[in-house]
């Protein structure tokens, strides 16, 4: 910090990273972003704005993506898993919990939601195709992250967004 070039860029990284700090903890921010509220805190550590404007974005169209990258494998996992799913195993599920719904004051979908959380319908078979596309994608996104060090932040966004 002794140039007045390195202060300026050390004050920029600081206010990028304290605007990702008030994003991640306003509750009305949070609560319309969701739980992807920690990506901008990542992102603004892992890719300070210090480089210059064309290669910042060069890097920020990498790291946009490998996020689209885990989101297609993902999206291609739910609907592998939802191929395979045993729908009268669903149906005698969703029979089950709806007789053991009570009516004590708590919302149904309150009472859903415990059950989804409680693992009440797992299907062996959908975790099983998860499992494989969750392995796989990360083997390759492991994989290219080793042979293609450039693409680190493709890679490791790419395996972030796999496993949420």
């Amino acid at each position: 910090l002794k140039t007045p070039r390195t202060i300026k860029t050390w004050i920029r990284c600081c206010v990028a990273l304290a605007a990702a700090l008030i994003l991640m903890v306003t509750r009305r921010s949070l609560n319309n972003m969701g739980q992807a509220g920690f990506f901008v805190a990542i992102v603004a550590c892992m890719l300070p704005p210090t480089l210059a404007l064309s290669l910042f974005i060069l890097a920020a169209i990498t790291l946009l993506l490998g996020m689209c990258v885990g989101w297609a494998w993902g999206a291609a996992a739910m609907a592998a898993g939802l191929s395979v799913r045993n729908q009268a195993l669903l149906a005698q599920q969703q029979q089950r919990v709806q007789a053991s719904i009570v009516n004590n004051g708590i919302p149904a979908t309150v009472q859903y939601q415990i059950f989804i959380f409680k693992g009440y319908f797992l299907d062996p078979g959908v975790s099983a195709v998860w499992g494989a596309f969750f392995f796989i994608g990360t083997f390759a996104l492991g994989t290219l992250r080793a042979y293609v060090p450039k693409l680190a932040l493709l890679s490791i966004f790419g395996s972030i967004v796999l496993d949420v």
